[in-house]
């Protein structure tokens, strides 16, 4: 996927600054990931953050579940134990 493809597709937009949100001067690739692939990305996360070394690197996550459907409550209970076991600040909300 192409960079540009990739803002479009993550709402990601030009400011006329560099993308929203984004600090001047920083480089960003987005992409909706399935699971596998999110999978990929977290195998060759040692080589990008080894690639890296001494330059600013930041990860955004953001999980969306249940498009267009209700998701069961036992569910998101049980999926929000296993995504703040990561970090506390990863909690399905809405």
């Amino acid at each position: 996927m192409t960079l540009i493809a990739a803002k479009k597709e993550s709402g990601l937009e030009e400011n006329g600054k560099g993308i929203e949100g984004t600090p001047p001067g920083a480089l960003v690739a987005a992409a909706d990931l399935e699971p596998h692939e999110l999978q990929d990305l977290v195998e060759v996360l040692p080589d990008i953050v080894a690639k890296a070394a001494g330059v600013p690197l930041k990860l955004h996550l953001r999980v969306t579940l249940g498009e267009g459907t209700e998701v069961p409550t036992e569910v998101r209970s049980s999926l929000n134990d296993l995504l703040e076991g990561v970090s506390a600040d990863l909690r399905l909300k809405g």
